[in-house]
């Protein structure tokens, strides 16, 4: 059996997708015995959409089989960025400064950021 069919980053490729000299990717499938194309430059679909909420809520699904007390230590976590603006925000529209800024904020003026909470927004 030969190996598994990969792109440049060592990504496997499934049915149907190769990649183009131009470095794009392409997904071929069939209507009614048509040969139709889709052209993408990312081979997986991205959360543009996705709030940091739900990137956090994503995250710590994640996470199984903790202790008790690291877990009350994410749901407030989770409790905190609901009341905040910032979680709200679409990671699409954040940069790195935006969350450092942030969490400057946080130990600043409100005092109430640990190295706990700084460890969990840096994953």
């Amino acid at each position: 059996m030969a190996g598994q069919r990969r792109d440049s980053k060592h990504r496997v490729l499934r049915r149907g997708e190769s990649i183009r000299a131009n470095g794009k990717y392409q997904f071929k499938y069939h209507v009614d015995g048509k040969a139709k194309f889709v052209y993408s430059w990312r081979l997986e679909p991205t959360g543009k959409n996705m709030t940091i909420r739900e990137l956090v809520d994503r995250y710590m699904a994640t996470k199984t089989g903790v202790k008790k007390t690291t877990k009350a230590g994410y749901n407030s976590v989770k409790n905190f960025l609901a009341k905040e603006p910032f979680g709200g925000r679409k990671i699409s529209t954040l940069k790195t400064s935006d969350a450092k800024l942030f969490l400057s904020k946080l130990q600043q003026e409100d005092g109430k950021v640990t190295q706990a909470f700084i460890r969990f927004v840096e994953l």
